[in-house]
């Protein structure tokens, strides 16, 4: 073999050293990556069962609760139901005329109509 094949030889070995010292580099670091998500995995299934049993006692919280009564619709009428005094009415937001009130947040108005030059 000649000196200068010897040398290209070198040169190719050198090459591939430094390349599967990159490839073992970038093998660590997906190890790395892959042991990363699967402690995530870990963290995510503890986190679900954790919320599946809050929700479990929320449900179970709720159905051991009485049922709300629910008011009669338009249809069904107002038959035994007692006509609301002036104070009730008033504190739902009703005035005499039976109007809703334009105080708070209850009614009003208020914000930009179509035409406005700052809407």
């Amino acid at each position: 073999m000649s000196v200068a094949k010897l040398k290209k030889n070198l040169k190719d070995l050198k090459s591939r050293v430094m390349d599967t010292h990159e490839l073992l580099h970038q093998y660590d670091e997906l190890n790395a990556t892959v042991a990363s998500l699967e402690e995530d995995k870990r963290s995510l299934e503890e986190d679900k069962h954790t919320l599946k049993a809050q929700l479990l006692q929320a449900c179970e919280k709720l159905a051991s609760q009485p049922a709300k009564s629910v008011k009669p619709s338009l249809s069904e009428g107002r038959q035994g139901v007692e006509p609301a005094s002036q104070t009730e009415r008033e504190a739902n937001g009703h005035v005499s005329g039976g109007r809703p009130l334009r105080s708070g947040s209850r009614g009003g108005g208020g914000g930009a109509r179509a035409g406005d030059k700052d809407a």
